[in-house]
């Protein structure tokens, strides 16, 4: 089985298309290369900024705390809202990008708040963006779907014969234990 990297992933797929022509395998391995090139010397230029964190596993840990966050809001909001647009979706993902530089901008203006809490004041602003967006513009983005979570989907359907179920086994309750659950140990090791 052959082994390809990334690079020359990212070219076979990305590259054609900017492309009128059908561009030929040399041209391919040429442009792999030299995107391999970019990639490497610009992880060189940026791997003295991991020495400011300690250890690279600081970094990576601060790093996802930022990167998750604007994934979770339009997952979230895909699922829980029926106006989200793909435009707003795929301009919060991008967001993605400038939060590889939060944790270093934090190092260098000496932020003294925990990388948690700064995450959680990044996802209210990136909730507050996705809502900006999604409210702008036209509503050509929009599609409907029938996946949208509402509270009817937490109930039974009448025609599936699966009643007379007890309260202790039903979707309500295990959602509200499992609330309590995150809540007591939030507080627990806040």
């Amino acid at each position: 089985m052959w082994h390809i990297s990334f690079e020359t992933r990212l070219t076979i797929d990305l590259y054609p298309r900017f492309r009128r022509e059908e561009p030929t395998q040399k041209e391919l391995i040429r442009v792999g290369r030299i995107t391999g090139g970019i990639i490497l010397v610009t992880g060189a230029v940026w791997a003295p900024t991991v020495l400011k964190f300690g250890h690279i596993f600081s970094y990576f840990q601060e790093c996802w705390a930022f990167i998750a966050v604007p994934v979770v809001v339009v997952f979230l909001a895909g699922v829980l809202w029926k106006k989200t647009t793909s435009r707003a979706a795929f301009w919060t993902l991008c967001l993605s990008f400038p939060m590889l530089i939060l944790p270093y901008l934090l190092r260098i203006f000496h932020v003294e708040m925990n990388v948690f809490n700064v995450a959680g004041l990044v996802l209210i602003g990136t909730v507050i963006f996705i809502i900006i967006l999604t409210h702008s513009g036209t509503r050509s983005g929009l599609v409907h779907s029938n996946f949208t979570w509402s509270i009817n989907m937490s109930k039974i359907p009448v025609g599936s014969g699966m009643t007379g179920y007890p309260w202790y086994r039903g979707i309500v309750f295990w959602s509200l234990v499992m609330m309590a659950a995150y809540a007591f140990f939030y507080a627990i090791f806040w």
